[in-house]
């Protein structure tokens, strides 16, 4: 009896904690850095993400666009409750809940073709002039320590179409645009662009929340699992726009390649339809596979009624962001 005693207050106690987070109504605050963050309507992949998540575990959220200068402040007094995409700092985390990282940003160098975009670190570009977004966060490891003439423009595409009409020799662009370029562009890229494989650099990208907000830190904890049922049943893939992602999804130190949808096509998927999550400039040796529910050691393990056509519906977010014009 009073076993069962101790369960039934157990099943109170978490059902009551569930309404009371259910209860609230989330505030959240971003500013303008596509494809990340957006205004409503625009292509927002973490904004997307994050309240997904959040409408899953049955709590609702608003967003609101502000300079990023007034964010940091606003999370520290409470006047906002948290922001779906934040780099941690140990600063931040004085006042801030910080999920875990749910998504990397990941800055890659481009070129012309012939361009050598590879096996060099920025510095050792020389004097040359490199192709940023006016009021994105770049960092002192991109923007210091070396003889780079900085071009700002309003927007990846006018770095682009700089880099095509050779006013700029590099610039510098989020990976996921360029995945997204790649597979929506007709023409084949690489006849045009260099394309470093390797980022020059990377940053987490978190879901954090203001410690004014009550039950701040569990909230996070109850996103990092649902994102982690996002990645499982394909709706993280939806959002990001890819087919397949490759992440650790069981903890083991080893990524897998997980599908968006019930069957994984009829052949072994290439790298450029392979997102990867987190970039740490390691190659998996034996590729292991996530494929309906079900771990595969290798692509030749999964079993030929898996290996058919896509059953999902088309990818919401194939907006390129970027296109190669000529």
């Amino acid at each position: 009896m009073k076993t069962n005693q101790t369960l039934a207050v157990f099943t109170l106690t978490a059902l009551l904690f569930v309404g009371s987070l259910s209860a609230q109504n989330l505030k959240l605050v971003s500013d303008v850095w596509p494809p990340f963050t957006n205004e409503k309507g625009e292509k927002a992949i973490a904004i997307e993400m994050v309240q997904t998540a959040l409408k899953r575990m049955e709590i609702p959220s608003a967003v609101e666009i502000k300079d990023f200068e007034t964010i940091i402040g606003s999370l520290k007094t409470g006047e906002y409750s948290g922001s779906a995409a934040l780099w941690k700092t140990p600063t931040r985390e004085e006042f801030i809940s910080f999920s875990k990282p749910y998504l990397q940003n990941q800055l890659i160098l481009v070129g012309l073709r012939g361009a050598d975009v590879d096996e060099k670190s920025l510095k050792d570009l020389g004097s040359t002039k490199v192709g940023i977004v006016d009021g994105y966060a770049y960092g002192e490891r991109v923007m210091k320590g070396n003889e780079i003439e900085f071009v700002k423009s309003e927007s990846d595409q006018r770095n682009l179409e700089k880099l095509v009409s050779k006013e700029i020799d590099y610039m510098l662009v989020d990976n996921i645009l360029i995945y997204y370029l790649i597979k929506n562009q007709v023409n084949n890229i690489e006849e045009f662009l260099a394309i470093a494989s390797e980022p020059v650099d990377t940053k987490n990208l978190y879901f954090g929340l203001s410690k004014h907000i009550e039950n701040s830190e569990e909230i996070v904890q109850l996103f990092n699992e649902e994102i982690q049922k996002m990645i499982l049943d394909g709706t993280y893939h939806d959002i990001l726009g890819v087919n397949w992602i490759e992440t650790d999804i069981n903890g083991d130190g080893i990524k897998e390649l997980v599908y968006s949808g019930q069957t994984a096509g009829e052949t072994k998927p290439s790298k450029t339809n392979i997102y990867e999550i987190f970039e740490d400039g390691e190659e998996v040796s034996e590729q292991k596979y996530f494929v309906n529910g079900t771990y595969y050691d290798d692509w030749e393990s999964i079993p030929d009624s898996l290996k058919k056509s896509p059953t999902v519906t088309p990818l919401k977010n194939l907006n390129p962001g970027l296109q190669l014009n000529f």
